[in-house]
């Protein structure tokens, strides 16, 4: 019993004195490279940012609905989809971002909505709120 409250001791002691040591410095980070800017230095402000969207699907567009940034220079932020009306056989079948890698187009965000098999209208009037939503910033 005695044996092992001792090294029980010995081995509260080495971890809490070989715990208090740092260890070296590492390597730096790559030659200009940067975090991001605060607000003195930032690309684009809280202003600059704006949304568009665009609505209204049926069976000419294939039910599928797009919008894009302003101009192919603004920063994509944030893209989505939503129907208020959507009908109860209708479901969003693609949300998907455009072009956020190319910046010598404009962003965009599209959606396309899809049927449960065997209920697609069949009216070429049928229409409903499918809508696409795209938030961007302008650069400063």
């Amino acid at each position: 019993m005695r044996l092992t409250l001792s090294l029980a001791v010995l081995v509260c002691a080495f971890f809490t004195f070989g715990c208090g040591k740092e260890g070296p410095q590492g390597p730096a980070g790559p030659v200009g490279a940067t975090g991001p800017s605060g607000p003195a230095g930032a690309l684009y402000d809280r202003a600059s940012s704006y949304c568009s969207s665009s609505s209204v699907v049926n069976a000419a567009s294939s039910w599928t609905v797009s919008v894009t940034c302003k101009s192919a220079g603004d920063i994509p932020i944030n893209g989505s989809c939503y129907a208020p009306d959507q009908p109860a056989n209708a479901f969003l079948a693609w949300s998907e971002p455009v072009d956020w890698s190319d910046t010598t187009k404009s962003a965009g965000w599209t959606c396309t909505w899809g049927w449960q098999p065997g209920t697609e209208p069949t009216s070429p009037t049928f229409w409903f709120s499918g809508t696409a939503e795209i938030c961007c910033a302008a650069p400063q």
